[in-house]
């Protein structure tokens, strides 16, 4: 083999060589480029889901104590002042109420200071040996009557016959037994307001010749004569309410 050709041919290799060692050294180089990106994209990634994860913590949290205010806000706008009433406000007096026209209802309280003194003008054991009472007038129809109570009470319903009167009562005491102290029969304490019950009657004009009546769903209004009422029969005296709601009801219902 001639010696150029030789040259030629170690030329030729030499330059392959190199060519595969710069080929390789630029594929590692790319390589490691590639690798080093990635490894900063991850750690990138990481520090970013790390600092949203943080943000989120502290969102949340910012989100929880603005709620927790808020109820907090809340509950202390439901807060309400709650006051006792006093059992006593130890004051001597009585007072009466109309619970119906047909009912009173009476409360009543003795001051410790008249206590003392009672006890004083006639003896420690008065309370023990004398009652309480309760006296009612009517000074409408001018009569009285009497209602006994006990030490252990301080509040009294009482059944009256008599509506569309006018009433008041007094608290005092009645010696249970003969007793050398009191030589009285009753021992006044105090009066209470004047009330005038309501009336539970209803009166009819005589010269009222129709009543009016009114149907509620159509809102149709109609009269009728009175003389066709069974109830006008007992006309000439005052006509019980709840008896009169069941005549009128069966009467009217005839004209329907």
């Amino acid at each position: 083999m001639p010696k150029k050709t030789k040259e030629n041919n170690e030329v030729n290799e030499l330059k392959k060589a190199s060519s595969k060692s710069t080929s390789q050294k630029t594929s590692t180089s790319t390589a490691k480029k590639t690798s080093t990106k990635r490894n900063t994209t991850k750690k990138e990634t990481t520090l970013n889901m790390k600092t949203s994860a943080t943000k989120k913590v502290t969102t949340s949290k910012k989100s929880s104590t603005s709620i927790n205010k808020k109820s907090i806000q809340k509950r202390e706008t439901k807060i309400m002042e709650y006051y006792d009433l006093p059992y006593r406000y130890n004051q001597t007096m009585v007072k009466i109420l109309a619970q119906t026209p047909s009912t009173l209802f009476i409360y009543w309280e003795i001051s410790d200071t008249d206590i003392e003194n009672y006890k004083k003008e006639y003896g420690e054991n008065f309370f023990e040996t004398t009652k309480p009472v309760l006296i009612v007038h009517n000074t409408t129809l001018n009569y009285s009557f009497e209602v006994e109570i006990n030490d252990f009470a301080n509040s009294w319903y009482l059944h009256i016959d008599n509506s569309k009167s006018k009433y008041n009562i007094e608290l005092g005491r009645r010696p249970i037994q003969y007793n050398e102290n009191i030589k009285k029969d009753y021992i006044y304490f105090t009066s209470s307001n004047a009330i005038e019950v309501p009336n539970d009657h209803i009166l009819f004009n005589p010269n009222q010749k129709k009543l009016s009546f009114k149907n509620i769903k159509t809102n149709k209004e109609f009269k009728k004569e009175i003389s066709n009422f069974s109830f006008i029969k007992d006309f000439s005296n005052t006509y019980d309410i709840y008896n009169f709601c069941n005549d009128i009801n069966v009467s009217s219902s005839k004209f329907k």
